[in-house]
Order: C-alpha cells, then sequence, then structure tokens
C-alpha cells in the first residue's frame, strides 16, 4: 500500500513543482485546493485509525505533517483572483 502511496504523491508534486510559475488562477487554486483536502482527509483517517488501534503511535508524525501540509495549502485555497 505504501509503495502506491508513493506514486500518488509523486503526481502531486510533479502537479505542484510544474504549476510553480503559474500565475494566479482558477487551476491553481483547484490544485491548492485538492491538495488542501486530500491531506485533511488523510490527517482525520490518521486519527481516526489511531482512535481505533489499527495504528500505532508513529501514525502522529504522519498526522502532523499532513495537517502542517494542509494549512500552508489552506490560504491559496481561498485566495480570490484579482
Amino acid at each position: 500500500m505504501s509503495r502506491r502511496a508513493s506514486i500518488l504523491f509523486l503526481g502531486l508534486a510533479a502537479i505542484t513543482f510544474l504549476a510553480r510559475d503559474e500565475p494566479d488562477s482558477a487551476a491553481r487554486r483547484a490544485i491548492a485546493t485538492s491538495i488542501f483536502i486530500t491531506m485533511t482527509g488523510l490527517a482525520f483517517l490518521g486519527l481516526i485509525e489511531l482512535m481505533r488501534g489499527t495504528a500505532g503511535l508513529g501514525i502522529l508524525l504522519a498526522i502532523l505533517a499532513e495537517a502542517v501540509f494542509a494549512s500552508l495549502y489552506l490560504p491559496f485555497a481561498l485566495r480570490r483572483e484579482r
């Protein structure tokens, strides 16, 4: 499972890297919104797994990283076109 997920994250990294110099646009906000939703969802699922006992304390590092990424992408997702 983790190898398969790593390819998903590689794709997200490629999208964000290739769009880094694009002007502010609806497409760029859509990318930021998608990453925000993905990271928030992963953090939430990690918390559920931790509470159910299906994941150990090691999941806390992943939850923290996902929450940080989500919080960093949120301002870009909420930005309005000028």
